[in-house]
């Protein structure tokens, strides 16, 4: 055996020499067009080999040598074993060392080797090639000095200036907001409705503040909301402060603070949240089955809580029914709500807070799986109508789906002088598609089995009224305000999943806010955007201002490197390597600065580094009201979210409601500058923008 293998070996290294050889002799013939061609016979990673032994590098880069012998050890082995072997032009290691860090090349045998220019990329220049041949270069062929620079042109100015304030003032900006939204709650109470008419309807109050972290927005609003908890029941008003927030998990925090100051105070939780009463279970102990119920289009409350006489067995401890029956002085929920009427235990609320920027709820239709109806979808006759309603049904759906089929445009936008109804005959249309809406046949006892295939019959009728009906409507409005196309409706080619392609169309849409949210708001936040903010409440007034200078925090941005997700979550070797240098600067800074230390990346970033010695993260989207990190000494911010140009030209039709110039490809590169400390402008950037970012009808892309 031992012969076998010697002779095994043998023929390993005879082929690794060979494989050696014909990537040397294609190299220089490579090598020979080039100086042919242009005269220059400089290489200079041949002239490093042809001046550097492998055996040198090993020995500068720590590798030990076992007895003065051909095995080394390298430093970067986990093993400790000699496992890397010299072979003169060459070496070659039998160790994962090479593999794990990216030196060398991998063999056809599942080894690695390299020569002493690749021990001198990685040791010296990181495993950055194009540095180490660069540097070389220049080491033994210096270039000629440059010409003197040409005259500087102007600077950039900076977009935004840096807020001024002191926290003083940011405070009492903060707290005349609140003051002025607590006066107009109690203004609100009195009021009768009646005093408005269809043409000039009453509208309640709504005002925001544009508030800097840490000047404490968290802390007067939870003021304002013990205040007005007192003053609110004198006028007679029944109705719940509501205060609503980003997300469930920072809910709890508010709720503790204010039961402390004396306020009775609940968390609204939906169906498949955790029962704070019942631990180990949800609020509702069929939350899964309650999901499909819904995703098919029918009332829980009809199918799984009660029916006739029926009642869910689980009824008397469902979390999701003592919910119900709960009053509250204030109520906290997540900014989801304000899209749909408040639940039962709310009922009409008096004021409402909105903690933090609520507009990424704004839109619908953006998730990665297409909200769509496919054309035969559209113009097939919806069964539970009679003939007649049929046959108008289906003329109706054949001119929108004439329409989609006639769309030339780039982006598949509709005309909507195209599509012939009236917004009246799409109305009825409408109206008539939800007679077609299936009762699933069961009952809260029916058993699961048998229920799950009572939803997926009715699910399919269901689903196609639902989609038809947003259609139908989306139509309608674009009608009935003289849109040139209809907003949020692509035409596009989709596929099965067995691969064939059918003609659809997607549907993004503008939520709306629920009427009965339609009382005295404010809204706080470090991010407003006040055009969005003016889509969900057109009567806002004039946004206050709490800005205020942060002496003590410093800002640097490295401006060479955009950081791309892309960049980093590869599998490369630049990949890896950018990964390795990431890691060994975040855990550097983290032991410079001591503390809490936080880096905020996307989650494919975070999930793609690791952990990291003293080091927290937190990936962009779970960053909105988090106060966990106000205490931390060092925040690293890698790379940003940024949607592709199409999404953000949707979103911009959503809220004009009309068509806009589309970008034809990515956003366009132009020169930017960040403001300094001093007012002053920074050093030069590239930013990402669209061009003609600000269209004629003054809608800011």
């Amino acid at each position: 055996p031992i012969a076998v293998r010697r002779e095994v070996m043998r023929a390993e290294i005879e082929r690794e020499r060979q494989e050696a050889a014909q990537r040397a002799e294609a190299h220089r013939s490579a090598r020979l067009a080039y100086t042919q061609a242009t005269g220059d016979n400089f290489e200079p990673i041949d002239h490093f080999n042809l001046n550097h032994t492998v055996a040198d590098m090993l020995a500068r880069y720590g590798f030990e040598r076992d007895r003065g012998g051909k095995d080394w050890k390298s430093p970067l082995s986990e093993s400790g074993s000699f496992s890397t072997q010299d072979r003169g032009d060459h070496w070659v290691t039998v160790s994962a060392w090479g593999a794990n860090h990216g030196v060398g090349q991998p063999s056809r045998n599942g080894n690695h080797w390299g020569d002493a220019f690749d021990l001198f990329a990685y040791f010296k220049h990181g495993g950055d090639k194009s540095a180490a041949v660069r540097a070389y270069a220049q080491e033994v062929r210096p270039r000629p000095a440059p010409p003197p620079p040409a005259p500087a042109a102007p600077k950039v100015q900076p977009r935004y200036t840096l807020p001024r304030g002191t926290l003083e003032a940011a405070r009492n900006a903060v707290a005349a907001a609140f003051e002025a939204w607590q006066a107009a709650v109690l203004a609100w109470a009195t009021l009768d409705p009646q005093n408005g008419t269809d043409d000039l309807p009453l509208v309640p109050y709504a005002g925001a503040a544009l508030v800097t972290t840490g000047v404490g927005k968290s802390t007067a609003g939870l003021k304002a909301i013990k205040t007005l908890s007192e003053t609110l029941p004198l006028t007679g008003a029944t109705g719940p402060i509501v205060l609503a927030v980003p997300r469930h998990d920072l809910a709890d925090g508010f709720k503790a603070a204010l039961q402390l100051a004396g306020v009775h105070a609940e968390v609204y939780k939906g169906r498949d949240q955790d029962d704070p009463q019942t631990p180990g279970y949800r609020m509702c102990w069929r939350h899964d089955e309650a999901r499909e119920v819904e995703r098919s289009g029918c009332k829980v409350e009809d199918t799984l809580c009660s029916r006739g006489r029926i009642d869910c067995p689980f009824k008397s401890t469902c979390g999701t029914q003592r919910q119900q029956k709960t009053r509250a002085a204030v109520w906290i929920v997540p900014h989801a709500v304000l899209w749909r009427d408040p639940p039962a235990c709310i009922g009409s609320p008096a004021a409402l807070i909105v903690d933090e920027d609520p507009s990424h709820g704004l839109f619908g239709g953006f998730d990665a799986l297409p909200y769509k109806l496919s054309l035969d979808d559209l113009t097939s006759p919806m069964r539970g109508l009679s003939l007649y309603q049929n046959a108008d049904f289906v003329t109706f759906a054949d001119a929108i789906a004439k329409a989609a089929r006639a769309t030339t445009d780039n982006a598949g936008r509709i005309a909507t002088e195209d599509v012939a109804p009236t917004a009246d005959e799409l109305t009825g249309a409408r109206k008539a598609a939800f007679a077609a809406m299936l009762t699933p046949d069961c009952d809260p006892l029916t058993p699961p089995k048998q229920l799950g295939a009572e939803l997926a019959r009715v699910s399919q009728i269901n689903t196609r009224v639902l989609r038809l009906a947003r259609l139908l409507d989306m139509v309608r409005k674009a009608k009935d305000t003289g849109a040139k196309i209809v907003p949020g409706l692509q035409v596009y080619a989709a596929q099965t999943l067995e691969g064939d392609t059918f003609t659809a169309i997607r549907m993004r849409w503008k939520n709306e806010l629920g009427a009965a949210w339609k009382v005295p708001t404010i809204c706080t936040s470090a991010t407003i955007k006040p055009e969005l903010l003016r889509t969900v409440w057109p009567y806002m007034g004039p946004i206050a201002e709490a800005q205020a200078v942060m002496p003590y925090t410093t800002v640097r941005q490295l401006n060479d490197m955009a950081f791309a997700q892309s960049s980093i979550i590869g599998d490369g070797v630049y990949n890896r390597n950018l990964r390795r240098r990431l890691r060994h600067y975040i855990e550097q800074r983290a032991r410079q600065f001591g503390g809490l230390v936080l880096v905020v990346a996307q989650m494919a970033v975070i999930e793609a580094l690791g952990p990291m010695k003293g080091v927290e993260t937190l990936h962009f989207n779970a960053l909105s009201g988090v106060d966990t990190y106000k205490d931390a000494r060092l925040i690293i911010q890698i790379g940003r979210t940024q949607p592709a140009p199409y999404d953000v030209e949707a979103r911009a039709e959503l809220i004009l409601g009309d068509g806009i110039d589309r970008l034809q490809g990515w956003y366009e590169k132009t020169p930017a500058a960040v403001t300094l400390a001093d007012d002053t402008a920074g050093p030069e950037v590239l930013v990402l923008r669209g061009k003609g970012q600000a269209h004629d009808h003054g809608a800011d892309k």
